[in-house]
């Protein structure tokens, strides 16, 4: 009892409302006084860099396309076979789909019942 336990850390959380606020208050303090001190740093300077070298020569995604593969992965045949090509391909491409179908289903149950 005086150790607390689970039952104690059940009765002692937060209200939902408060963590929402608590979220918002840090995501506002990283964006506004971290990100931006990030953002000058030789490291990432220099990882954009390599991105845009990357980048030159290679295709690039219209919103429709971006569309066209969403729709094509919420359907169940499609999206198994998508799954199969990329497995092909290597570099855990799979499991990139597999966490975008994941974070999907997760934001319908989210929708169903609600965050708390």
């Amino acid at each position: 009892r005086l150790a607390g336990g689970w039952g104690r850390l059940l009765h002692d959380r937060l209200c939902a409302p408060v963590l929402v606020d608590i979220q918002s208050i840090i995501r506002n303090h990283i964006e506004t006084r971290w990100l931006p001190v990030f953002l000058t740093t030789p490291a990432f300077n220099e990882r954009q860099q390599q991105r845009l070298r990357q980048v030159k020569g290679t295709w690039m995604t219209s919103a429709g396309e971006i569309l066209a593969l969403r729709r094509a992965l919420l359907d169940p045949v499609t999206c198994h076979q998508f799954r199969r090509f990329v497995s092909l391909k290597g570099d855990f491409l799979e499991n990139d789909i597999l966490f975008w179908l994941e974070v999907q289903r997760y934001k319908v149950r989210l929708n169903e019942t609600g965050p708390w």
